[in-house]
């Protein structure tokens, strides 16, 4: 992957800027000269360091993913794959670009974005309107019991990328290498590879194997949609999981900031309730944007007197120490959280042997 994506960065002719961080130490307070010897520390990885790359290579006309999420609301999310348009230049003093701007697959993506600065005036003749600008930003990471800043545009190279990078994206054309001899430990990751492309006229498979494909054999899982609801501040799938005997229903759940506590009650009683069965298990889990860390509002105990259901995760789900991503449940389970690169979130599980046999 990172050896196809530098073929095709030394072999372009298309305007090219490397572009490199600026870090700084924000805590403890140390030396210039500590500052200087913590920073040159720092590991290479960006999930190391918030997603930000220490040195970024950006030429026009190259596939790049977003690798924060700056304006979820807006689609500009971790993951979100884009084109490099036009390297601007606004500072003559300095060799740094200004604004990358760049084209995503999906136009809904930057929609508001590129109306904002629309309105601010940063369109001119050589932005085509359908670009949206890139900004570097500031993330602060702790590494070595040190707290630091990076500024860096959150862009990476993604004309190549990992089965786990490309998870939720839907490309035009794919060329997908199996060459890897290695039994897989997670089933089914082909289908993730294989499931990318829109038409299997525009799929080919390098170096097919049958090692690269694991499936489980014991997986007699079925899982069934009940419905979903989807508008600007609130979505939700519901699903029915049934093993052998035992059924239950699970809730993927998203609920905006921008929502109030009063509105997503009341969507909780128009739209999903209805659908529960309930007399049946149940866990509902999902991006509240509700940190229970800080405060658990009506919201939870209004889920515990219409649902007999409890909150399980009570530990921080994100990279600023807040617990968003929750979940809640009316059966005994357990539950945790597991470290992403791609997010700063979290992912949480639930295990529950009423479903599971492990």
């Amino acid at each position: 992957m990172h050896i196809f994506n530098d073929t095709l960065l030394n072999s372009s002719n298309n305007q090219k800027v490397s572009i490199l961080c600026h870090d700084s130490v924000v805590s403890p307070k140390l030396s210039k000269d500590k500052q200087e010897e913590a920073i040159k520390r720092l590991p290479t990885d960006p999930n190391k360091t918030a997603n930000l790359h220490c040195s970024l290579d950006i030429i026009e006309g190259m596939l790049y993913d977003l690798t924060v999420n700056t304006n979820t609301e807006d689609g500009l999310a971790n993951g979100a794959s884009c084109v490099v348009k036009f390297i601007e230049h606004k500072l003559k003093e300095t060799q740094r670009p200004s604004i990358i701007w760049v084209q995503f697959m999906d136009l809904k993506e930057g929609c508001e974005t590129r109306l904002k600065y629309k309105n601010r005036g940063f369109y001119h003749g050589q932005i085509n309107e359908n670009w949206t600008p890139i900004f570097d930003i500031a993330r602060t990471f702790t590494y070595n019991k040190k707290t630091f800043e990076r500024i860096q545009f959150p862009l990476e190279p993604s004309a190549g990328r990992s089965v786990h990078r490309a998870q939720g994206t839907t490309l035009d054309c794919v060329v997908i290498d199996l060459s890897q001899r290695r039994t897989r430990k997670v089933p089914h990751l082909h289908y993730v590879v294989l499931s990318r492309v829109r038409s299997l006229e525009k799929l080919q498979i390098l170096n097919f194997n049958e090692q690269a494909l694991q499936v489980d054999e014991q997986d007699d899982v079925v899982i069934k949609s009940a419905g979903s609801i989807s508008c600007q501040n609130f979505k939700f799938v519901l699903l029915n999981v049934a093993r052998e005997l035992s059924e239950m229903q699970v809730v993927i759940l998203y609920k905006s900031p921008k929502m109030s506590d009063s509105a997503f009650r009341t969507m909780l009683t128009e739209k999903l309730f209805p659908r529960l069965v309930h007399h049946k298990p149940l866990i509902i889990l999902g991006d509240f944007n509700i940190d229970v860390l800080k405060c658990h509002g009506g919201v939870l105990q209004y889920l515990y007197d219409k649902l007999n259901c409890r909150l399980h995760l009570n530990e921080p789900t994100t990279d600023y120490l807040s617990a968003l991503d929750l979940i809640i449940t009316n059966i005994d389970a357990i539950v945790g959280t597991v470290e992403t690169y791609w997010s700063d979130h979290k992912i949480v599980y639930c295990c529950s042997q009423r479903i599971s046999s492990n």
